[in-house]
């Protein structure tokens, strides 16, 4: 085969001894190399590769260069050393410091932005907790209702009074909280898009205590389940307003107050028989054969009623 006129340059020959190739006759007499010396020349070969290597810039890093359009996630990560934000702050504790944002320059001319930067989170992590702004003051409200699934899974002997120490339950976590429950309630009463939200947060605790009871007890009027749910939810609601908002802490119910109100709404809607107690009681009546079936009837309709609940 023809070339362009430029003879080949010469190979260099191996010498005989099996030693690397000389500089060449111009540079000087060829050197014979010995096997350590071999081993020596693949060290440092492999050191120069390692090296070389170690050098190269990431694909992800030529990416991001070459591309201004990558994805943000490509783009933080060339950020030497820049400061990452931790992202542990839970749920309920990301809407206490939203709370005491609304509170102080007002809940319209408070950002997303300045939420997660006050919380130590990232804007990333704020919409992965949260879908809105809207969602923030009422979290401490999802993780009741959790609760109550949880509580309603466990047996209950009597369906009713599980509804009521349900809602026992939730109004302690307010009295725990109540400072910040406190400012979140003047926050709400001062913006009227909050208060929608908490119409239908609220509907969400009858919702949950209605639809208990219907499948606790089939038998039951589901008028009556839904009923009872109100009353439960609206004796809550009245109770926790009046010590949020109390002046005199001495004449507000604790939590066991707040039971017995309850106990009330129960006796007043829960029948006295099986749907109430699980078992039903049994009436003997004896009576001479000669007794007047309207005095039967009278008797037993008496002792009924003195012993209903």
């Amino acid at each position: 085969m023809e070339t362009l006129g430029i003879p080949p340059a010469p190979r260099p020959q191996r010498p005989p001894g099996g030693g690397l190739p000389g500089p060449g006759p111009e540079s000087g007499p060829t050197i014979e190399h010995g096997p350590s010396d071999r081993a020596r020349a693949r060290e440092i070969n492999a050191a120069v590769t390692t090296t070389r290597r170690s050098a190269t810039v990431p694909c992800y890093f030529r990416q991001t260069m070459s591309d201004p359009s990558a994805p943000p996630a490509l783009t933080e990560l060339t950020r030497d050393s820049a400061p990452r934000q931790t992202d542990t702050r839970g749920r309920v504790a990301v809407a206490d410091i939203a709370v005491g944002l609304f509170q102080a320059q007002g809940y319209e001319a408070t950002s997303t932005a300045q939420i997660a930067a006050a919380a130590g989170v990232s804007r990333s992590t704020f919409f992965r907790q949260f879908r809105s702004k809207d969602d923030v003051i009422f979290a401490d409200h999802d993780e009741l209702l959790e609760q109550i699934d949880e509580f309603f899974d466990a047996s209950h002997p009597d369906p009713w009074l599980a509804v009521c120490d349900a809602a026992t339950l939730v109004f302690e976590r307010f009295r725990e909280r109540l400072e910040i429950v406190r400012v979140r309630d003047l926050v709400v009463r001062q913006t009227s898009v909050l208060r929608d939200r908490e119409t239908v947060m609220v509907s969400r605790y009858e919702k949950t205590f209605s639809a208990y009871l219907r499948r606790s007890l089939p038998s039951v009027d589901p008028v009556v389940a839904i009923q009872f749910a109100a009353a439960v939810t609206a004796t809550h609601n009245f109770e926790l307003r009046r010590m949020i908002r109390a002046i005199d802490s001495s004449r507000v119910l604790d939590s066991a107050g707040l039971a017995a109100q309850l106990q009330t709404v129960r006796n007043r809607f829960a029948p006295g028989g099986e749907a109430a107690r699980g078992t039903s009681d049994l009436l003997v009546a004896v009576f001479p054969a000669s007794a007047l079936p309207a005095d039967v009837a009278r008797v037993i309709e008496s002792r009924l009623r003195s012993t209903a609940v």
